[in-house]
């Protein structure tokens, strides 16, 4: 499947005014990663949108959805968390890291308390999407590319952790 072609037909009706290329360069160095060109893509075209009215894509610059300040304010705000008493087993807690390469980066969030994050490895490649659902305190995996995860978000896919299909 073409997910990009696909995923761009569902949302052409969302497109906004055209408008000039992010600069993505800050963004990327602050975090010691390149963002994926599928990502840079989608957000050039449509952010700052709302899919599936709940998830959320930001915009570098924006003057309301800045993704680098989001972005900021998000690590901030998971780094502050005591994740041992999030998760039982420590060696889960100490994998845990947001805001640099071989961690997590936040992309996404909606307004139920999901967020979404690139996995990265410590190279600054990103090695697929992990989802934190609030109601859960919980971290959920995939292994697809942004454009495919986004996709399958929008077509109601169970993407967003358990039982989240078609929501």
């Amino acid at each position: 499947m073409n997910y990009r072609e696909e995923l761009f037909r569902i949302l052409r009706g969302q497109a906004g005014d055209p408008r000039p290329i992010p600069d993505w360069m800050p963004i990327e160095a602050m975090y010691g990663i390149e963002l994926p060109p599928d990502f840079k893509e989608v957000i050039a075209v449509f952010a700052p949108i709302d899919i599936n009215d709940h998830l959320t894509l930001f915009r570098p610059g924006d003057p309301t959805w800045d993704l680098g300040r989001w972005m900021e304010e998000t690590v901030r705000s998971y780094q502050e968390v005591d994740w041992l008493d999030v998760f039982s087993d420590p060696t889960e807690a100490a994998r845990i890291s947001f805001g640099k390469a071989g961690g997590l980066i936040p992309i996404a969030a909606s307004d139920r308390g999901e967020h979404v994050f690139f996995r990265t490895d410590t190279g600054g490649s990103t090695t697929g999407i992990s989802v934190f659902v609030g109601a859960d305190c919980e971290f959920y995996d995939y292994d697809f590319t942004f454009m495919e995860w986004l996709y399958r978000y929008t077509v109601g896919e169970e993407v967003m952790g358990p039982n989240s299909a078609s929501i």
